[in-house]
């Protein structure tokens, strides 16, 4: 799902590079003009992937938190688990000792 969204913004992008640059040639000026046009364009594609990138940078360490979340979530379970067997398994062998002759209860 990533390799999508990447390839989505990296379009996005080539298609900003590309109107850009068709709307410059479409529309005669001084060469001066034309530069300054130009920067001002590529600082503005500089600025928006700039924010794309840190969006992308925000969700991805949300999305690593919440996993981490999981696992010490499913951690803890297992965990809970595994002391309710062993407390039963305490359990039965008392019970099974009780029950026979000649042992625990004697």
């Amino acid at each position: 799902m990533s390799g999508k969204k990447g390839s989505f913004l990296d379009l996005l992008f080539l298609g900003g590079i590309i109107g850009a640059g068709l709307g410059l040639l479409f529309a005669p000026s001084k060469g001066e003009d034309t530069r300054k046009k130009i920067k001002e364009k590529i600082d503005e594609l500089s600025a928006s992937s700039s924010g794309a990138s840190e969006g992308i940078k925000t969700v991805s360490q949300e999305m690593i938190q919440k996993t981490i979340s999981s696992i010490e979530e499913g951690i803890d379970r297992l965990t809970l688990a595994a002391q309710e067997a062993q407390k039963a398994s305490d359990e039965k062998r008392r019970e099974l000792g009780e029950a026979t002759p000649g042992k625990g209860g004697e």
